[in-house]
């Protein structure tokens, strides 16, 4: 049997997605990626709908749109239905390469499909896998434009060594690309301290399924009453939450040692929500207290259909991880109107990014709990400041949406075509 699978999809119906009128001009774009990423599948569905582009995605693996075993989560995951209508999809293995002859298999098929298609432009994530290496590989041999996306923020946890080979080891493989899609403050940033120049930045930022956040956010007030009822708490409730993996990157840790000083503070109406499960979740339950016990709610993996609606229903969204290059926990908050409070680890703060200290939250410095815990309380008792924040919140996911990743894109796309991007 073919280890290669085309899907050619367009909602339910099962086709391909509608032929443009004038199919010969568009742009023929590859995209080369791991697997199937609920974020990233509607922004493909997108760039196919504009009409201008031809697009082919290959996805190392099926991994996501069938069910699949996360070993941090310690659970089975699968994402959405739907997730490959609308656009073409090829999976260069039928599961995800467990072996190098396998892997090998896979990247020789890839070079093979990207021959047969010949596109314009190929986009590529990083350079940390064997695939993305291929691909940039590929395109740099049969002289085809290269876009470039990565989260990495203006900071790193790289230190000494490490970090000198990375500045003297990037420079020379960013000249061959022709442009750096960027996705927020911190990594536009990074590409500058790498000596890329301005006019090879195009803003792009990461997207999210906008729909069903926009239409939790519309149904706030009855969500937020129906998930205080759920755990019968009264209506003066104040929720925090936290989204992500139970592990020590995430410093989850901090948020219950910061649920002591709000306790002992004497604000008692804050409740801390942690969405998600890990290697971690055993050692946060022993550090909860008797005091602190009916404050904590440990809420287990949390879907990503029932994402939206719980975040429609709380009033503060805390990151407070170690490092964390832009999380898309913190951009789906924002669609439904959560100031944000994350770490200085967090790379998504920033004047125009997706949190804006003072306009829609608040930032602190790594373990800060004190920090962590005067941020909740200040939005727990302003009514007022909190309003501020939520509508900031909101205004700000218009500045990020679909519609801006994708104008960026093709901006990209009519802007390349020179060379000399560093």
């Amino acid at each position: 049997m073919a280890l290669i699978k085309e899907r050619q999809s367009s909602g339910a119906s099962g086709g391909e997605p509608p032929p443009s009128k004038n199919a010969k001009s568009r742009t023929r774009v590859a995209i080369a990626v791991s697997n199937p990423i609920q974020h990233f599948c509607p922004f493909y569905r997108a760039l196919e709908e504009t009409g201008q582009i031809d697009l082919r995605v290959f996805f190392l693996s099926p991994k996501g749109s069938v069910p699949f075993f996360d070993r941090q989560f310690g659970r089975t995951v699968q994402w959405q239905p739907g997730l490959l209508d609308g656009f073409r999809s090829i999976f260069l293995s039928k599961t995800e390469p467990a072996t190098k002859p396998e892997q090998a298999n896979a990247l020789r098929r890839l070079s093979k499909e990207l021959r047969e298609f010949r596109p314009t432009i190929l986009v590529t994530y990083g350079l940390a896998t064997p695939l993305s290496r291929r691909a940039l590989a590929w395109a740099v041999f049969h002289d085809t434009r290269i876009f470039y996306v990565s989260d990495s923020p203006g900071f790193s946890k790289k230190t000494g060594g490490r970090e000198l080979i990375r500045k003297l080891m990037l420079p020379p493989v960013f000249r061959q690309i022709d442009a750096f899609l960027t996705i927020g403050d911190s990594n536009h940033a990074f590409y500058r301290r790498m000596g890329v120049k301005d006019e090879a930045l195009y803003f792009c930022p990461f997207t999210v399924d906008e729909k069903p956040l926009r239409e939790a956010a519309q149904n706030r007030d009855t969500n937020r009453r129906v998930f205080l009822e759920q755990y019968a708490l009264p209506s003066e409730s104040f929720a925090v939450l936290f989204v992500g993996k139970l592990n020590a990157r995430k410093r989850p840790k901090d948020l219950i040692e910061a649920m002591l000083l709000i306790y002992e503070c004497g604000h008692q109406n804050v409740h801390l929500f942690l969405a998600g499960d890990g290697p971690e979740r055993t050692a946060l339950r022993s550090m909860v207290t008797p005091q602190i016990a009916p404050y904590i709610h440990f809420m287990g993996f949390v879907s990503v259909t029932d994402l939206p609606t719980l975040l429609s229903s709380v009033d503060l969204l805390v990151q407070p991880s170690e490092y964390d290059p832009h999380p898309l926990a913190i951009s789906e908050a924002l669609y439904c109107g959560l100031p944000i409070a994350a770490s200085a680890g967090v790379g998504s703060i920033g004047s125009t990014d997706e949190v804006r200290p003072g306009i829609n939250g608040f930032s602190f410095d790594i373990g800060d709990i004190a920090k962590i815990a005067e941020c909740i309380c200040s939005l727990s008792s302003d009514a007022e400041l909190h309003k501020r924040f939520s509508e900031a919140s909101l205004n700000i996911s218009t500045e990020r949406d679909m519609k801006t990743a994708i104008s960026g894109f093709m901006a990209a796309v009519t802007g390349t075509g020179h060379t000399g991007t560093l």
